[in-house]
């Protein structure tokens, strides 16, 4: 079997080929049968065609019809009533033939008229389900202008929203950017604290190092002093013993005793002022480390604020 279905174009050959085949299933080579056969075209490319091969098929089993014989054109000029008889017998012949024309033509005309009233019946149901299509689609496009609108309207709403918003926006912005400026200028502040408070701390551990230092110097002068109040005691007994030996002998030497008991006095007073200057000097010593431990303290309580304040600062707006 020929396969025409795969171009749906119809051309002369595909429609003479399509009626051929469909003839020799035994199927009716109509224009409905031949568009479906070959998978499409169109009724006014059809329908000429297919006139033209249900022509040339005519043609080919039409029987040619003989010319008159020359001995009948003979007789005919020899015998007038022979040839009267002949032509009307030749007449009523055409008659018949002529008749049997009409009656093809007719039959013709009867199949074309079925053909193509199935081929509107056909384009009938084109045109319908085009029409349903058509219309499906005009309501789809009204529902769609419907949802434009909408969404036309909606998109209207939210731009006159993103204009308030940018309004608030920028507002918001520029107390942003003073309070940024109230917050440099805090920052600026705190930071030239930071740096009298780190002078003065600076100071602080000079004084204090220097204080170590003059108590370290008071700690070995005590150390030294108490060294040489210990021998003056080694030296005070040995006095005594020596005192006490010779007491009922010596009392030349209680002059000289007394001399150096009061030497000895005055050694010691003059140690107690130098223990209570240093112990002045270790209470001045524990005042400054208080006080540097304030400073310090404040000086953390400084920073601290100063970082909340950085946190608090906004960062640069992306977009107004």
């Amino acid at each position: 079997m020929i396969d025409l279905s795969t171009d749906p174009k119809a051309t002369r050959e595909k429609v003479f080929a399509a009626a051929e085949q469909l003839l020799e299933d035994g199927v009716k080579p109509t224009m409905v049968n031949v568009r479906d056969f070959i998978g499409g075209g169109s009724f006014t490319t059809i329908s000429p065609l297919l006139a033209e091969w249900k022509e040339s098929k005519r043609q080919a089993t039409t029987v040619v019809k003989a010319p008159l014989p020359e001995a009948v054109s003979k007789a005919l000029s020899q015998v007038a009533d022979q040839v009267w008889a002949a032509a009307q017998e030749e007449s009523e012949r055409a008659v018949a033939g002529e008749r049997e024309a009409l009656h093809a033509a007719s039959v013709e005309m009867s199949e074309r008229e079925a053909e193509l009233l199935e081929a509107i019946k056909s384009n009938e149901l084109e045109i319908h389900s085009l029409t349903e299509k058509l219309e499906g689609a005009i309501h789809s496009a009204e529902s769609q202008a419907a949802k434009s609108a909408r969404e036309h309207a909606e998109l209207a709403s939210s731009i006159d929203s993103l204009r308030i918003d940018k309004v608030r926006l920028e507002e918001h912005t520029r107390n942003l950017e003073s309070l940024a400026g109230d917050r440099q200028q805090q920052l600026t502040t705190a930071a030239q604290e930071i740096a009298n408070l780190k002078e003065k701390i600076e100071s602080l551990r000079i004084d204090r190092e220097n204080l170590d230092k003059a108590a370290g110097e008071l700690r070995h002068e005590i150390q030294i002093k108490a060294a040489e109040i210990q021998r003056m005691a080694e030296a005070m007994n040995q006095i005594k013993s020596e005192k006490e030996a010779a007491q009922k002998g010596l009392d030349s030497e209680k002059s000289e005793k007394q001399t150096i008991l009061a030497e000895l006095k005055a050694e010691q007073d003059k140690n107690v002022r130098v223990a209570e200057k240093v112990s002045g000097l270790e209470k001045l010593l524990e005042q400054m480390q208080l006080q540097l431990e304030k400073e310090r303290q404040r000086c953390d309580n400084l920073q601290a604020e100063i970082v909340e304040i950085a946190k608090m600062k906004p960062t640069p707006n992306m977009s107004s």
